[in-house]
């Protein structure tokens, strides 16, 4: 019984020597896809030594474009490669020896940085035109009414004149605030569909 078990702790020795792992590490969970095999970032993955490429997402994310990163992993013997990733960057850290796994190695990978379109304050701003803009346009477009009335009531040739032209004047200044606030309104909404 005592040989059978040396058997197969040698053999399972020698197997092992062909055998790295890989941990990816992040605070979020990843969908990693290597070698064929689906895994996520929580998992520690016994593979053969050698070079894999790999492709990895969030698992989570709620910004468009995804976050999508593809790269290339070195696996040694009997190490244990790190690979960070963050949704803001992807670079590995020198990570302390884990004693439940054999000696850890560091992987530089990408400097992963996604595209960002974040204009918070222009966001903001377009917002409020628009609000503002369109509230104005309802201010004119009363005010161009009212004069239009006053020009229905008038009894001289010098008032009539008067408030045609101010009605004329306060329609085109509405018209003028619609047209900057469904620019502005537009604008945020083409800045919030990019992000």
């Amino acid at each position: 019984m005592k040989h059978c078990l040396l058997v197969f702790l040698l053999w399972g020795f020698a197997y092992s020597q062909d055998n790295g792992f890989i941990k990816f590490d992040s605070q979020e969970t990843w969908v990693i896809e290597i070698n064929d095999t689906l895994i996520t970032s929580n998992d520690v993955l016994k593979i053969n030594n050698g070079t894999y490429t790999f492709s990895a997402r969030p698992q989570i994310s709620y910004s468009w474009p995804a976050i999508y990163i593809e790269g290339e992993i070195s696996i040694s013997v009997n190490d244990t490669t790190h690979y960070t990733l963050t949704k803001d960057k992807s670079e590995a850290d020198n990570i302390a020896l884990n004693t439940s796994l054999p000696k850890t190695t560091s992987y530089k990978g990408l400097d992963y940085q996604p595209q960002s379109y974040q204009y918070p304050k222009l966001k903001t701003g377009l917002l409020i035109t628009s609000v503002a803009a369109n509230w104005l346009a309802f201010y004119l477009k009363r005010q161009a009414d009212n004069n239009y009335r006053k020009y229905g009531r008038a009894s001289s040739i010098s008032e009539l004149n008067k408030y045609y032209d101010l009605a004329g004047d306060f329609d085109t200044a509405s018209t003028a605030m619609l047209s900057v606030s469904a620019a502005a309104l537009a604008g945020y909404i083409y800045i919030a569909l990019s992000e």
